[in-house]
This record gives C-alpha cells, sequence and structure tokens, in this order.
C-alpha cells in the first residue's frame, strides 16, 4: 500500500480511491461524446458490483430513452428513485421516458415533482411545456416555455417550442419570432428552419417559405418532412413538376407517410395523371384508411376518368368519416 505521506498528499491533489467513480466519469466521457454503447458497459459494470447505485440506474435509463425503449428507461430511472428521491434530474428523466410511453398526466406529475425539488430548474420546465401542448393546454404550455427562457435566456430548444405553441394558437407573427430567437442561438437547427417555413406558409409568404425549407434540407438533405413541406409550398406555387420531385424524395426517405402520398396524388391529379393520382390515393388509404381527405380526392379523380358511381362511393366513404366535410357533400 501507500505510505502515509503519499496518501496525504494524493488526498490534498483530490485524488482517492473511488473505483465507481472513476468507471462512472468515463462512461459520462463516452455518454456526453455519443458513444452509448461503451458508456452503457461501464454503467452496466458499475450496476454488477453496486445493483442500487442511483446514478448509474438513472444514467442507463437515459440511454434506454435515448433509443427509444421507454419502458426500460422508466424502470431504470425508477431504481434511481427509490435509491434516492430527492435528485430532480432522476424525475424530470422520468417524465420524459413516461411521455415516451403516452402517459402524458403521470410524465407531468413526474416534471411537477422535479419542479418542487428545484423550481428554477430549466429543463423540466421545458419538457413540462412540450408535455402540455401534446395535450392541447397551449396556455400552460406557453407559460412553461417563457419560465424556461427567463431561466435560461439562450435555451434554443425552448424558443423552438415557443414558435411550435405560438404556431398552434395561430399566432404566426409570434411563431416567426421565436423561431428566429432559436435560430440566432442555434444557426444549425434544422428544425426551427422547417416550423419556421410552416409558419410563413400559413401567412402565405411562399417565397420566403420555400427559403426556410431549403435552409433545413442543406443542414439536413434527408429531412424527409422538409421534402414534404417544400412540395407543399411547390405545389401552391403551381410548380407541379418540382412539387412532385419534391414529394418522391420525401417517400423515397419515409414510403409510409399518408400525406405525402395523398398530397403527390393532387399534383398528378392537377397534371391530368388521373391513373396514377388515384393509384397514389390508394396507396394513402392503405396507410390510413380513415383518411377524409384522401377519398374526397379519389371522388374528384374518379369523376374527371367519368366513373361516377365510384366518384360517389369514394364521396360517401368521405362523408362516412367526418360528416361535415363540406367538400365532400359539394362533390357529391
Amino acid at each position: 500500500g501507500m505510505n502515509r505521506k503519499q496518501r496525504r498528499a494524493d488526498a490534498k491533489a483530490g485524488i482517492r480511491a473511488d473505483p465507481a467513480g472513476e468507471a462512472l466519469n468515463a462512461a459520462l466521457h463516452h455518454h456526453q461524446s455519443g458513444r452509448l454503447e461503451q458508456a452503457a458497459t461501464l454503467y452496466s459494470k458499475i450496476l454488477e458490483a453496486d445493483p442500487r447505485h442511483a446514478d448509474a440506474n438513472h444514467l442507463l435509463g437515459v440511454i434506454a430513452f435515448q433509443l427509444g425503449r421507454n419502458e426500460v428507461a422508466a424502470d431504470l430511472i425508477g431504481m434511481a428513485i427509490a435509491a434516492n428521491r430527492s435528485n430532480p434530474a432522476f424525475h424530470s428523466n422520468l417524465g420524459n421516458a413516461l411521455n415516451g410511453m403516452g402517459r402524458q398526466d403521470d410524465a407531468l406529475a413526474a416534471y411537477d415533482t422535479a419542479l418542487r425539488l428545484r423550481p428554477d430548474y430549466a429543463d423540466a420546465h421545458y419538457n413540462r411545456g412540450n408535455v402540455l401542448r401534446d395535450m392541447g393546454r397551449l396556455g400552460d404550455a406557453l407559460a412553461a416555455c417563457d419560465k424556461a427562457l427567463r431561466l435560461r435566456p439562450d435555451y434554443a430548444d425552448a424558443y423552438y417550442s415557443r414558435g411550435n405553441v405560438l404556431r398552434d394558437m395561430g399566432r404566426l407573427d409570434d411563431a416567426l419570432t421565436a423561431y428566429d430567437g432559436a435560430l440566432r442561438l442555434r444557426p444549425d437547427y434544422a428544425e426551427a428552419y422547417n416550423n419556421r417555413g410552416n409558419a410563413l406558409l400559413g401567412m402565405g409568404r411562399l417565397d420566403d417559405a420555400l427559403a426556410a425549407y431549403d435552409g433545413a434540407l442543406r443542414l439536413r438533405p434527408d429531412y424527409a418532412d422538409a421534402h414534404y413541406n417544400r412540395g407543399n409550398v411547390l405545389q401552391d406555387m403551381a410548380r407541379l413538376d418540382d412539387a412532385l420531385a419534391a414529394y418522391d424524395t420525401a417517400l423515397q426517405l419515409r414510403p409510409d407517410l399518408a400525406e405525402t402520398h395523398n398530397n403527390r396524388g393532387n399534383t398528378l391529379r392537377e397534371m391530368g395523371h388521373l391513373d396514377d393520382a388515384l393509384a397514389a390515393y390508394d396507396t394513402a388509404l392503405s396507410l390510413r384508411p380513415d383518411y377524409a381527405d384522401a377519398h374526397n380526392n379519389r371522388g374528384n379523380a374518379l369523376l374527371g376518368m367519368g366513373r361516377l358511381d365510384d366518384a360517389l362511393a369514394a364521396y360517401d366513404g368521405a362523408l362516412r368519416l367526418r360528416p361535415d366535410f363540406a367538400d365532400a357533400h359539394y362533390n357529391r
């Protein structure tokens, strides 16, 4: 062993024999650098020696959440909380896992616990805001985003969430300002460009919307939603060939998006390609049988082909799903 003098010198330098602590630091370094597998291996090693190790359970749970394994995450973070109930991060991350499982009320309760333990916890306010938005509680969601931003003025994600809430409220100018705040802090924020485009599209500013989607795609060329949205703007601009190309790219990246097939059908119908349009609507409906718009559009294509009985059946299908669908009544 070391002599006493050496031990005292080491203690002064802050060095102590703490194998779990050293493993935890190494694991954290891997985790923060995105090397999840290496981090998970080290967290698991710590837990072999000490199954109740709160930090290792919590962080292994965070990795499970990052990999989309919400149930596993909730179990592991639950073990961390059983060992230490007073760490606000445990409760906030439990909330994220519960939200991922669709348990929104339980997620809110977890965020509230985190905030009781630490009222100035910006991340918990932000996470809480996202759940409230999903629940349609837009006023509460906006207040949560604002709290997060008061506590941390450089919180780009909170600006982005604030923009999404304002867009849901129909406050498009304010949403635009929020997205710009996110992009000022993080110029490579592809989602903020994309949703900025959606706000501009809602305002009828088509050229600006197109530029915003292009900004998103410069940063992330494989961003299916941005290709789809770009197709919608080009369609509104009557640039039908370009719109079709944008939808095709979106579908190469995400073949299972019913909306893309539906809107692609609309473009083909406007181009006079009725057979191809019909096939696109059929694909949309195979992915989402209760898609009233696609039934209505399918009726329009059949009407254009002179297949009146089939068209009538399609409009009836739309109205069964949405009895107050004015377009379908009119077309019928």
